[in-house]
């Protein structure tokens, strides 16, 4: 088993001959970060956690099953970053869309993802807040919500901002 990469207290760990990925915590180290680091730390979890294994197809990576041809885009860094789609659509929007693109991801496949999916985004008359989903209780501490399109929204915000306020509710932007 090799170890990839070493942060304050994890490890992330591969196991070359099961084609495998492991994440080891130190709980004793982990356990005295900050709320910002923890939430750093989730996130690094979370993105080793989806990354996929090789295919034994040509070694290429597949994605709901479809294979994954990854390019260079505004809104994701790397393969690794796919798992900030696959939290804010279905699983069947995300496939439809990249058979549509037959698998190819980049900025065209990304935006027509958010322009044809089902995702909801609101925001506060001051723009200051973007919402998940309306609420009374969000109607009487921000004032009425206005919906935005999804893909002005990741273009006006960013996938990451996006993710968050799918994650929490609401975030400030």
């Amino acid at each position: 088993m090799q170890n990839h990469v070493k942060m304050k207290g994890v490890s992330f760990l591969t196991d070359e001959t099961h084609h495998r990925r492991y994440v080891q915590l130190d709980l004793e180290e982990v356990a005295g970060i900050g709320e910002d680091e923890l939430e750093d730390l989730l996130d690094a979890i979370i993105a080793e956690a989806r990354k996929n294994v090789q295919s034994a197809m040509g070694g290429q990576k597949t994605v709901l099953e479809v294979p994954i041809k990854f390019h260079k885009n505004s809104y994701l860094n790397s393969f690794d970053d796919f798992w900030k789609l696959q939290a804010l659509f279905k699983k069947e929007e995300l496939k439809k869309v990249l058979n549509s693109f037959s698998g190819e991801i980049s900025n065209a496949f990304i935006e027509a993802i958010f322009k044809t999916g089902n995702l909801k985004i609101f925001t506060d008359d001051n723009k200051k807040y973007l919402f998940a989903y309306t609420s009374p209780a969000f109607s009487k501490k921000y004032g009425e919500l206005s919906p935005i399109s999804a893909l002005a929204a990741l273009k006006q915000y960013g996938i990451d901002k996006l993710e968050q306020a799918s994650e929490k509710g609401h975030i400030k932007i």
